[in-house]
């Protein structure tokens, strides 16, 4: 009989750097590598769904893999082994999904095949900027196009900027996040 794959929930926790594998299991984040570096170790196959995403941290963009199942990964093995027994008593595995049955569960394997082509860790994400509250910035796309406000708040999909709209009155609108952009130098820009 071939493997199957089943779910197994894991402890979130990051290795030292000295107990860091070189070559991660399939990609796998940072939180899992501990679990995955185990099954790996006792040759059971192991996936963990990430995506990339580029993360905006202190002015560089730093690329982040995560999971797109937080705290679970898959893992493959022979059912008729008992091997699912051991990959309960594996560090950095709290037990084998679903909890309160005799046995695990299998995953359709339809289901991982289209999880393999749809998490691509090497391909990233856009990139997602966010502002800080009362950060100058200004819009360059949209009705509002030109205006010139302070943050308000700053979310990865919409961001609330306070314009001078109205004779000089200041009101809070609401833009898309990828239509900002920061002013660099505010004092010139207020001189002029």
């Amino acid at each position: 009989m071939t493997s199957a794959w089943y779910v197994a929930r894991v402890n979130s926790v990051s290795l030292p750097s000295k107990l860091r594998p070189v070559a991660d299991p399939e990609g796998t984040p940072a939180p899992y590598r501990y679990a995955a570096m185990n099954l790996a170790e006792q040759g059971f196959g192991v996936f963990c769904p990430c995506v990339m995403d580029i993360v905006v941290t202190h002015g560089r963009k730093v690329p982040i893999g995560r999971a797109v199942f937080p705290g679970y990964l898959f893992v493959a093995f022979n059912d008729e082994d008992n091997a699912w027994k051991s990959i309960n008593y594996t560090r950095g595995v709290v037990h084998l999904l679903p909890l309160h049955s005799e046995i695990p569960i299998a995953v359709p394997g339809e289901f991982i095949e289209r999880m393999r082509e749809i998490s691509s860790p090497t391909e990233a994400a856009e990139a997602v900027v966010l502002f800080a509250e009362n950060e100058v910035v200004r819009i360059i796309a949209g009705p509002f196009a030109g205006y010139v406000g302070r943050v308000l708040d700053s979310r990865a999909g919409a961001t609330r900027v306070q314009i001078p709209l109205f004779a000089g009155r200041e009101v809070p609108v609401t833009v898309g996040t990828k239509e900002l952009e920061k002013v660099k130098n505010y004092a010139e820009l207020s001189a002029a």
